[in-house]
């Protein structure tokens, strides 16, 4: 972890820190940063250079969308909640049955409309609101049919995924094989 001031390799000098993190986000203006790995979720403390285990749950990845609400992709499912609640020990339910994603989500981002995408291996979903069904992108509707390895939406807001096999580019128009 970079700061203004340090750079900070924790498992160097912090005890019992994650030794295979997947994702990291910072909680801004608190000076914390909040850590998924394959040992857990943790919060890191630059003030006091302290760790603490929230649980020991295999955590994929981690997103603070534009509201400064937490989203959290677990084995256990996709959690949406606060910082504050994370800090509690409070996960509270996962969004899985409820938006019907069956999926391992291993990447968030938010586009500028603010919908949230969850990428899975094979499929993307798009989420406008909680309270309506995501739209799911997936081999049905074009979407190759290999494992996902990248994703990226460049500054026009077109959605690009790449594979081993080439890359696709996903507009408000078409969705387009691209090599």
């Amino acid at each position: 972890i970079k700061t203004d001031t340090d750079e900070i390799v924790f498992n160097d000098i912090i005890e019992n820190s994650p030794a295979n993190v997947h994702s990291i986000v910072e909680i801004r203006n608190q000076g914390k940063y909040l850590i998924a790995s394959s040992e857990g979720l943790f919060i890191f403390s630059i003030e006091d250079y302290t760790i603490k285990k929230i649980n020991e749950t295999l955590t994929y990845c981690l997103f603070v969308d534009d509201d400064e609400n937490l989203w959290i992709s677990s084995e256990d499912g996709i959690y949406y909640t606060t910082f504050y609640n994370v800090e509690q020990n409070n996960l509270g339910e996962t969004i899985n049955e409820k938006s019907n994603i069956h999926s391992t989500i291993k990447k968030i981002t938010q586009t500028v409309d603010g919908a949230v995408w969850l990428i899975s291996n094979f499929k993307a979903y798009q989420i406008f609101s909680l309270n309506l069904s995501p739209i799911v992108y997936d081999q049905s509707i074009g979407l190759s049919g290999q494992k996902i390895l990248s994703f990226f939406v460049d500054n026009e807001e077109n959605i690009w995924f790449g594979y081993y096999g080439g890359v696709q580019k996903l507009t408000n128009k078409s969705l387009r094989v691209i090599y």
